[in-house]
């Protein structure tokens, strides 16, 4: 497997972008893949309840993203309005 969610997947792209994990946020909405995946890599995570997560899912799952919101636009709003 090359993508999701190995680590080395994620020190790429930290390499392109020229940041440290820890100023990055990954936004997903898997937690198996996409949310396991940033953690694994040192970054703070978003899940993004529109697409294979749901929230008992959520609930009943070891694995906890940073934040848990309903659609993008509650991404922004849990995020303080950044842009």
């Amino acid at each position: 497997m090359h993508g999701k969610p190995r680590r080395a997947f994620f020190r790429a792209a930290l390499r392109m972008v020229g940041l440290p994990a820890a100023e990055v946020l990954v936004v997903g909405d898997n937690l198996k893949s996409d949310i396991e995946a940033g953690r694994r890599a040192g970054c703070r995570t978003a899940l993004v309840l529109t697409g294979m997560t749901d929230r008992e899912q959520l609930a009943e799952s070891t694995e906890k993203p940073d934040w848990a919101v309903e659609d993008l636009r509650g991404l922004v709003g849990a995020l303080g309005g950044a842009r």
